[in-house]
């Protein structure tokens, strides 16, 4: 008989939790991983992968009284208890358990655990660092210190060597392809993903269009159709995996944004707009991001600038009158980080979205500057927001408010704070140069190629 590996697993689903937070864990956020990896690009730090096997069961349960009945197979009378002593899979609690553990485990090798990314550790002399997806471990850093790090690790757990991100080399990361090129990282998804996608709604002969979508796809039909509900689900499956595809690809993240907004209940004119976006994707299926820093770092003591272009559509939602707020970040001079997001709060002006819009990027950018100083890849980090907006850009700067502006909640003005102690500076730009406009409504085809390079989407040959 053919032998099967097998493994046992709790019934975990039926344990009630009073507090979520007490199963709490966390996942690393991708745009730390751009981070790193475009850091260690500028440095030419070498980077290893590996894979903790059965990472659960390293982890013990201390105080937890946890009882299961074992399998039929081993105990046919069903009298006996197995008491566990470490964490097993199928419980709700052994992700906390696990990441915890290796917390642990990290500092007692000298690692701290930053607060701004919990699933990154830096070593104290600021030059080995190493991020956890679950059981997926990367260590990025010093050529010299990278291999014994590892092999540190490998001495408290089963950690096995998947392989180096050197140049040539590519592995698979956060569940995209890491391409090394050289002197730039190429980040994508499997090579079949949109394929796959398109032959889900029989689409792999569509025509491919040169926009994600089109100014006609911003206006409303109140007498548009329901989708039954097999379509709806089919329009939910669809705008999933458009929602990952969406983290590597600026393009086309605010038309994923807007059909993400109908997922409740979807109309025809909804499944018109998807099914323009898949046409735009069939013909740019080899489109991927690039991280290329035009910057050589030598050092962890450097002061880096980072530039945050913010954009605002203002009441671009036909029906809700709310506006869009769009950001793309720079870091060594590649795009690290992007957004599309609709404002919460409807805007009176054109002046107050491009605020809210700056405020966006503001928060984004101080995120990243706190990583980037905890950890010790920065000394300091100087924070520049570009707007193409005169008057938000007076609302974000000048203290105080005016008469047009004494409405905006002051949670909004914290910028003019940030400005005066010299945190960030605010400067305006001009409109063809401000890449967030991709990210803020549908675009045309002129505009969508002058931007693209900009926000590190390229061609693969």
């Amino acid at each position: 008989p053919t032998e099967v590996r097998s493994r046992i697993v709790a019934k975990g689903y039926k344990k009630e939790v009073e507090d979520l937070d007490d199963i709490y864990a966390s996942t690393p956020l991708f745009v730390i991983l751009r981070v790193l990896l475009t850091v260690a690009m500028a440095r030419s730090w070498k980077i290893r992968l590996g894979d903790v096997s059965t990472a659960f069961l390293h982890a013990p349960l201390g105080n937890q009284h946890l009882y299961i009945w074992p399998p039929k197979e081993y105990y046919p009378e069903g009298t006996t208890l197995w008491r566990l002593k470490k964490a097993m899979y199928g419980l709700r609690s052994s992700p906390k358990a696990w990441q915890d553990y290796f917390a642990t485990s990290m500092s007692d090798l000298g690692f701290r655990r930053l607060l701004s990314e919990a699933n990154v550790y830096a070593n104290i002399t600021n030059d080995v660092y190493i991020m956890v997806y679950v059981d997926d471990i990367m260590v990025i850093g010093d050529p010299t210190k990278v291999n014994k790090v590892f092999e540190k690790i490998q001495e408290k757990m089963l950690l096995k060597h998947t392989g180096y991100l050197d140049p040539g080399e590519k592995h698979y990361f956060l569940g995209r392809q890491i391409h090394n090129e050289g002197n730039y990282f190429d980040i994508k998804l499997d090579d079949d993903y949109i394929e796959s996608l398109l032959q889900e709604v029989n689409m792999t002969k569509c025509n491919p269009a040169p926009t994600p979508g089109t100014a006609a796809n911003k206006s409303t039909f109140a007498d548009s159709e329901p989708l039954t509900p097999d379509q709806h689900k089919v329009y939910r499956r669809v705008v999933g995996k458009l929602q990952w595809l969406s983290f590597t690809r600026p393009d086309i993240a605010y038309s994923t944004k807007e059909l993400a907004r109908g997922l409740h209940q979807p109309t025809e004119s909804d499944w018109k707009k998807a099914k323009h976006l898949l046409r735009h994707l069939r013909g740019t299926s080899s489109h991927t991001q690039q991280l290329r820093p035009t910057t050589t770092l030598s050092t962890n003591k450097a002061v880096l600038d980072m530039d945050v272009h913010v954009d605002a559509d203002w009441a671009g939602c036909p029906s809700t009158r709310k506006s869009t707020t769009g950001f793309v970040i720079y870091i060594l001079g590649t795009p690290v980080s992007f957004g599309s997001r609709t404002q919460a709060t409807i805007a009176l002006s054109s002046a107050e979205s491009e605020l809210y819009a700056i405020c966006t990027g503001t928060s984004e950018g101080l995120h990243l500057k706190m990583f980037l100083q905890e950890s010790g890849l920065a000394s300091k980090v100087n924070i520049r927001i570009h707007t193409d907006s005169t008057a938000g850009k007076s609302i974000a700067t000048r203290q105080g408010t005016s008469k047009k502006a004494k409405h905006i909640d002051i949670r909004f003005l914290y910028t003019q704070q940030l400005t005066k102690d010299g945190i960030i500076s605010i400067h305006k730009i001009n409109t063809t140069r401000n890449t967030a406009d991709i990210l803020t409504k549908y675009i045309s085809r002129e505009t969508l190629q002058r931007l693209l390079y900009a926000t590190g989407l390229h061609a693969r040959a």
